[in-house]
């Protein structure tokens, strides 16, 4: 079947070089913003570029018209065409500063290892705008001043769930990076949840929610030292939430920061014990290293709940780490005869009849 002529001329403008770096460079500036607003860099410079870019695609997709959908064909020698080649290659210049930019970013936020670090900051102002990739594509930006740098304020990209949560003049704390080649970047902006119940506490001195709301911020932001002072702090308002004591006793074990977690879970081992607290304590004192104290903690609180597996699987490693194999065998049989199909028990005791056999040829040996 012979193709029409018409037809075979609109496909090869169609096909043609310029049609196709036209649409490469829309596609790499759709990547490159989507990259700008996943690791974000405080500034301007990038809010200044973006009108720029969206006219130089602007341009592009003019010259594309004009080359290969106008109705005649601009010979290659005119001045016309010169004037056009020269507009696209500026164009593509400034497209090309953008992408750039953006693997720039990319790499430096997907290399770093550094540990972010809270910095507060006021929201100035939160506009939406948008740019033009071949269709219109919002955005949304915020201007922060930060409490540290007040001088010089900044803007940012917001997340879709920023946009939600943020307005207006509100404290914020903003998650900075430094960057693998020393570029900062942003991981998070968040409502200041520690300003707001500090100044509740002000006006409330004993109010519990503000109080908790603190402490789960310090933990949330892996500040141990702040959540176990202000921990320490809520509990001599309320003495006797000991549900509060496991819970942040729980927290600092699991986060390796037994000298300030075990004496809150010894508190409450104490005062309100129970089979969980129990196993909370037992569980981070065999961490820290004190297995002695780890066994009468774990051998107590069977009685509690004798039919759950917990303690005696605690215990299973316990009595390993005090040498006690024959004991640590028996408590991964009771583990198994509770939870039958557990194949870390199958394991250990296969590993610690292994030493026990290698210890009794050590013995027969020495006889």
């Amino acid at each position: 079947m012979k193709i029409p002529s018409g037809i075979r001329s609109g496909l090869a403008r169609l096909c043609s070089a310029s049609t196709i770096r036209f649409f490469i460079s829309t596609a790499a500036c759709g990547l490159a913003l989507y990259i700008q607003m996943e690791y974000r860099v405080p500034g301007s410079f990038v809010f200044l570029l973006l009108p720029w870019v969206g006219l130089a695609l602007g341009i592009l997709s003019f010259i594309f018209l004009v080359t290969n959908l106008a109705s005649h064909r601009v010979n290659a020698e005119t001045t016309v065409q010169r004037v056009l080649g020269r507009i696209q290659w500026w164009a593509g210049l400034l497209i090309r500063v953008f992408v750039y930019y953006s693997v720039f970013l990319y790499a430096n936020a997907t290399l770093d290892r550094s540990m972010p670090v809270d910095r507060r900051a006021e929201v100035l102002e939160i506009a939406e705008e948008k740019i033009d990739l071949g269709s219109l594509v919002p955005y949304v930006w915020a201007e922060l001043r930060l409490r540290d740098d007040p001088g010089r304020p900044i803007r940012l990209f917001l997340e879709s769930r920023e946009k939600r949560n943020l307005w207006g003049g509100e404290a914020v704390i903003v998650q900075e990076r430094e960057g693998y080649f020393g570029l900062p970047w942003i991981t998070k902006i968040e409502r200041d949840e520690e300003y707001y119940a500090r100044e509740t506490l002000k006006l409330m001195p004993t109010a519990a929610a503000a109080w908790r709301g603190i402490v789960d911020f310090y933990f949330e932001h892996q500040r141990w030292p702040e959540a176990n002072t202000a921990a320490r702090a809520y509990l001599e308002v309320y003495p006797h939430d000991y549900d509060f004591a496991l819970y942040a006793g729980g927290e600092l074990a699991a986060n390796s920061r037994y000298a300030e977690g075990i004496p809150l879970l010894e508190l409450v081992v104490e005062r309100k014990p129970s089979y969980e607290a129990y196993q909370a304590l037992g569980w981070a004192l065999s961490y820290a290293g004190n297995n002695l104290r780890a066994a009468q903690v774990l051998e107590a609180s069977l009685a509690l709940d004798p039919d759950d597996f917990q303690a005696y699987y605690h215990l299973g490693y316990v009595y390993t780490g005090l040498s006690r194999y024959a004991d640590a065998i028996a408590m991964f049989e009771k583990v198994l005869e509770r939870q039958p199909n557990m194949p870390e028990a199958n394991a250990e005791i296969a590993k610690l009849r292994r030493i026990l056999a290698t210890q009794q040829q050590t013995r027969e040996r020495k006889k």
